[in-house]
């Protein structure tokens, strides 16, 4: 290791687990302090704290402007916005119509939103296509396919991005079944 007085910040705040928390914007503090009080960096640390507090910054205002534009991106997906609405709108009217139960049995419920998913879908395929990609990011095993499926159709490649998802999703539905098979008498 190298000596903690030689040490550069980008290293001190690798090696300590060092952040700016949540809340308190002015300061920061180490994730490892059981390691600082070991090795003896504290002095290290605050020497160093005006620049460690600039690159967490700068890194920090990096991730935010690469949310930013990664929003902007999905929101440019054709009808991507349209289709969320009207996810969220059956979603809330759902959650409505079981709450009703809870006190007057679906009375007071405002009629159930009327949408063709089946004409959105052939309308706006790309954005069921980015959808679905977020579902299979939830699923085991179909992480990785459905980032790379997000980030090709927000690049544009949407129909490359359904044709691997479904390839990924067959073996994924084959290693299910194979599974199922060998274990069925355990």
């Amino acid at each position: 290791m190298k000596e903690i007085e030689k040490m550069t910040a980008e290293e001190l705040i690798s090696r300590y687990g060092i952040i700016i928390p949540a809340g308190n914007e002015k300061k920061i503090r180490t994730t490892e302090p059981e390691l600082v009080e070991r090795e003896g960096a504290a002095a290290a640390i605050k020497a160093h704290a005006k620049e460690i507090y600039n690159i967490l910054k700068a890194r920090k205002a990096a991730e935010e402007k690469a949310d930013e534009e990664h929003k902007a991106k999905v929101n440019a997906i054709p009808g991507f916005r349209k289709v969320m609405a009207a996810y969220f709108d059956m979603w809330k009217y759902n959650d409505e119509w079981e709450d009703s139960f809870n006190d007057v049995g679906g009375l007071g419920v405002r009629p159930a939103p009327k949408y063709n998913f089946k004409e959105m879908r052939e309308e706006y395929p790309q954005a069921f296509a980015y959808i679905r990609a977020m579902k299979m990011e939830e699923k085991s095993g179909l992480e990785t396919v459905a980032r790379e499926a997000m980030e090709q159709i927000l690049n544009g490649n949407w129909e490359q991005a359904v044709e691997n998802m479904n390839k990924a999703e067959e073996i994924e539905k084959k290693r299910e079944a194979e599974y199922l098979n060998s274990h069925m008498w355990d």
